[in-house]
C-alpha cells in the first residue's frame, strides 16, 4: 500500500510509467506477479488526474509498446501448468524447484493460496476491461478467451471464479472485456466442454 502510495502519487508521468513497465517485465518473467498484477491498475487510474494523458492512453500504451495481455496469458498458463504439475506429484508440498517464483513465508508455505492467484489475475482483468480502464474497443480476443477457458474452467478451486468472471462481463455494464462474438464462442463451443453432472 506504501509504494503503490508513493508511486500513484508521484508528480512524475515517467516514473510511474517506468513502474508499469518494470511490474509487466515481473510478469513476463513469473516473478512478484501478484503484487504487480495489484500495482498496475492503481498505476493505470493514476493517469486520471492529467490532462495531456490519461487512463485509457496509458492502457493501450502498456499493451502495444509492452504486450501486457501477452505477458498476462503467458504467465498464466505458465502458472497453472505449474500447479497441475504439483498437484500430480506427491511430495507437491516440498518443492525445492519454483521456476515461477511463488512467493514463500519462512515456513516454506506458499504466501497466496490458490484461489487468491486466481481471484487477483481475474480482477486486474475486470479493472483493465472496465470504462475506466480502458476504451470499449480493447477486448478480449478468442484466443485468450480460450487460454482462460482451458486453465480455469475444469479447476476444482477456481472454476467457479472464472464463471462469476464471465457472468459479470456478459451482463454489460462497465465491463468489455467479452465481445459479442466472444460470448457465442463460450456458449457455443466452450458450455458444451463441461461434463453435465459437474
Amino acid at each position: 500500500k506504501t509504494l503503490s502510495s508513493l508511486v500513484c502519487f508521484h508528480t512524475d508521468k515517467n516514473i510511474r510509467k517506468r513502474f508499469i513497465e518494470a511490474c509487466l517485465n515481473n510478469i513476463a518473467n513469473n516473478r512478484s506477479v501478484i503484487v504487480s498484477l495489484r500495482l498496475i491498475p492503481k498505476l493505470l487510474a493514476s493517469f486520471q488526474q492529467f490532462r495531456d494523458i490519461g487512463t485509457h492512453q496509458v492502457t493501450m500504451w502498456a499493451e502495444r509498446q509492452h504486450k501486457m495481455m501477452h505477458h498476462f496469458f503467458s504467465n498464466l498458463r505458465h502458472y497453472c501448468n505449474y500447479v497441475k504439475h504439483i498437484k500430480s506429484r506427491s511430495d507437491s508440498s516440498s518443492s525445492a524447484e519454483d521456476p515461477i517464483h511463488l512467493v514463500r513465508n519462512k515456513s516454506g508455505d506458499l504466501l497466496y493460496t490458490h484461489t487468491t492467484q486466481i481471484q487477483v489475475r481475474l480482477q486486474f482483468l475486470a479493472s483493465v476491461f472496465c470504462d475506466i480502464g480502458s476504451p470499449k474497443t480493447f477486448r478480449l480476443t478468442i484466443n485468450q478467451v480460450d487460454i482462460l477457458w482451458s486453465c480455469l474452467s475444469n479447476d476444482p478451486e477456481c472454476a467457479d471464479c472464472l464463471f462469476n468472471w464471465l457472468q459479470g462481463q456478459a451482463k454489460g455494464g462497465a465491463q468489455h472485456a467479452l465481445s459479442t462474438m466472444a460470448i457465442q464462442h463460450i456458449y457455443r463451443h466452450k458450455w458444451p466442454e463441461l461434463k453435465p453432472e459437474h
